[in-house]
C-alpha cells in the first residue's frame, strides 16, 4: 500500500473502529443487560423479532446504500443530490414495508404482547431508511460514521436502564431501539443535507428513481440472502426449539457480531479507495488487495483461535452461568469469520466496484440456498450446534463461488498468505498450554495464558521475516496520525 493511501485508510479505519469500540461497547453492555433482566426466554423472543426485522431493514434498503456509496465515493462532489434522491426512494419503501407488515401482523392470531413485540420491532425500518452512515463512508468523512453510532448506543443503554426492569418490559425494550434510533437518524441527516453535502427539493428528480432502484436490486437481493445465512438459523430454531434455545444461539451471535462489525468496518475502509481506483489501474489493486489481505489474516487467525479457546470463559464473564450452552456454538461459529474476510475480499472488493452486482448475488445466493439445506436438516438433530455448523459451512461455499466468479479479474495469494499466521498461531498455541500449567486455572491462568499468545504470536511473524512489512505498515500509520 502506498503511504497516501495507507494514511487514508490508517484515518479512516481510526475513526470506523473507535465508533465501532465505544458505540458497540455500549451496545453490548445494553445486551447484557436486558439479556440478565429478560431472562433466556424473554431474550430470546426478542432476538425472534428482530430476525424479522433484520429482513424487512434489507428490503428498505434494497442494495441502494451500496450503490450510493459506490456512485459517491466516484463523484463526492455530487454527494448531496445523489443522497437525497437514495433517501427519498428508501423512505417510500419503508412506509409500504411497515404499512404492510403491521396489517399482516394485526390479522395474525397473535398473543397481545407478542404482536406490540414485532411492531416495536418492525419500526427500526425508518431507522435505517434514514441512516446516514452510507453516504458518510463514501465521502470518507468516517469520523460522522462513528458520532451517531455512539450517541445511539448510548441514549439506548440510558432508556433500557431506567424503563426496562423485567421480563414483563420486554415490549418497551423494542420500542425503544426503534424510537432511539429514528430521532438519532433524522438528527445526522439534517446535519448531512445542511452542512456537509446541501441538498434541497430541487434535487429530487423522480424520474431517476427507477433507474437508481433497479440498479441496486442486485445488490440488495445479494444482502438479503447474505442475511438468510446470518440469522435464517434464529427463526428456524425460533419455529424448531424452545425460546431458551434461541437465546443460547443469539449469545454467541452477540459475540459473533462483535468480529463480523470490526471485520466490515476494514472491508469498508477499503471499498472506496478500490472503487475510484479499480478502472483507472487493475494492476495497482491487485498489489493493495495482496496486502490487505496478507495484514487481515495476521489479526483475525490468531484472534479467532484465541476467541475459541475463550470461549467458556466468554459466555460465562459476559452472559453468566445461565448462558454456558452458548460456548459451543461461539467456538464453532468463530471460525465463519476468517471465511468471511475472504469472500468479501472477492466479492465486495473486487466483484462490486467491477460493476459485477449479479455475480455478486450468485455468490451469495449459493450460500443462502445452501444455510437453508443445512438447517432443515441439521437443527432437528443437532439443535442450535446444527445451526452454528450450518453458517460456517455456508460461509464455505459463499467463498469457493466468490474465488470462481472473480479469479479471471485478480490474483490473490491465498495460501501464501496464510502460512505465517498458521505457523505463527500454532506455535502461540503451543505457549498458551504451557503457562497454564505453570498458574492455577481461573482469571489468573487465563490472563497470563493469553498474554503469551499474543506475545510469542508476534515474536514468531517477527522471526518469519514479517517484520519489514509490520514496521512499513505501523510507520505509515504513525506518518498518517502526525499529518
Amino acid at each position: 500500500m502506498d503511504t497516501s493511501v495507507t494514511k487514508r485508510m490508517a484515518k479512516s479505519f481510526s475513526w470506523l473502529v473507535l465508533g465501532e469500540i465505544i458505540g458497540r461497547g455500549i451496545s453490548f453492555l445494553a445486551v447484557i443487560y436486558i439479556a440478565r433482566i429478560l431472562g433466556a426466554a424473554a431474550f430470546g423472543l426478542l432476538n425472534f423479532a428482530q430476525a424479522f426485522q433484520s429482513y424487512l431493514v434489507l428490503i428498505v434498503d434494497s442494495g441502494l446504500s451500496t450503490l450510493g456509496m459506490r456512485e459517491i465515493a466516484r463523484l463526492k462532489s455530487n454527494a448531496g443530490a445523489i443522497s437525497i434522491n437514495i433517501y427519498a426512494i428508501r423512505f417510500f419503501i419503508a412506509l409500504i414495508v411497515f404499512v404492510v407488515s403491521a396489517l399482516i401482523l394485526f390479522m395474525l392470531p397473535l398473543d397481545f404482547r407478542l404482536r406490540w413485540l414485532f411492531i416495536g420491532a418492525f419500526l427500526f425500518v425508518f431507522y435505517r431508511a434514514f441512516n446516514a452512515d452510507w453516504v458518510f463512508q463514501g465521502m470518507e468523512k468516517m469520523d460522522y460514521v462513528a458520532y451517531p453510532k455512539i450517541i445511539y448506543s448510548a441514549l439506548c443503554l440510558l432508556f433500557l436502564i431506567l424503563m426496562v426492569k423485567s421480563s414483563a418490559d420486554l415490549v418497551t425494550a423494542s420500542f425503544i431501539y426503534a424510537v432511539i434510533g429514528i430521532l438519532t437518524s433524522l438528527v445526522f441527516l439534517f446535519i448531512l443535507f445542511k452542512w456537509i453535502a446541501p441538498a434541497s427539493r430541487q434535487n429530487l428528480l423522480p424520474k431517476q428513481w427507477w433507474q437508481y432502484f433497479s440498479e441496486a436490486i442486485p445488490l440488495g437481493a445479494s444482502v438479503i440472502l447474505t442475511q438468510i445465512y446470518y440469522n435464517i438459523d434464529t427463526i428456524m430454531l425460533g419455529f424448531m426449539d424452545k425460546p431458551e434455545v434461541v437465546g443460547y444461539y443469539n449469545a454467541a451471535n452477540k459475540i459473533l457480531s462483535i468480529f463480523i462489525g470490526v471485520l466490515a468496518l476494514w472491508t469498508t475502509t477499503a471499498f472506496p479507495i478500490i472503487g475510484k481506483r479499480i478502472m483507472e489501474d487493475i494492476n495497482w489493486v491487485a498489489s493493495f488487495l495482496n496486502k490487505y489481505v496478507k495484514l487481515t489474516l495476521m489479526v483475525i487467525i490468531p484472534v479467532m483461535l484465541l476467541t475459541a479457546i475463550l470461549a467458556p470463559f466468554i459466555i460465562d464473564t459476559i452472559f453468566g452461568l445461565e448462558y454456558r450452552s452458548a460456548a459451543l456454538a461461539l467456538q464453532i461459529l468463530i471460525w465463519g469469520v476468517v471465511l468471511l474476510a475472504l469472500s468479501n475480499t472477492y466479492g465486495v472488493l473486487i466483484l462490486v466496484p467491477l460493476g459485477k452486482s449479479k455475480e455478486f448475488m450468485y455468490g451469495v445466493g449459493s450460500g443462502a440456498i445452501f444455510n437453508l439445506i443445512l438447517n432443515a436438516l441439521l437443527i432437528p438433530a443437532y439443535s442450535y450446534i446444527g445451526a452454528a455448523v450450518a453458517t460456517v459451512l455456508s460461509e464455505a461455499i459463499v467463498l469457493l463461488v466468490m474465488y470462481y466468479l472473480s479469479r479471471d479479474r485478480l490474483r490473490i495469494s491465498i495460501f501464501k498468505n496464510l502460512r505465517n499466521p498458521l505457523i505463527g498461531s500454532m506455535v502461540a498455541l503451543m505457549a498458551y498450554l504451557l503457562t497454564l500449567k505453570l498458574f492455577p486455572y481461573g482469571y489468573l491462568g487465563i490472563v497470563s495464558a493469553s498474554f503469551a499468545f499474543m506475545v510469542i504470536y508476534l515474536l514468531v511473524l517477527l522471526g518469519m521475516g514479517e517484520k519489514p512489512f509490520i514496521l512499513s505498515f505501523f510507520n505509515k500509520v504513525v506518518e498518517s496520525d502526525q499529518t
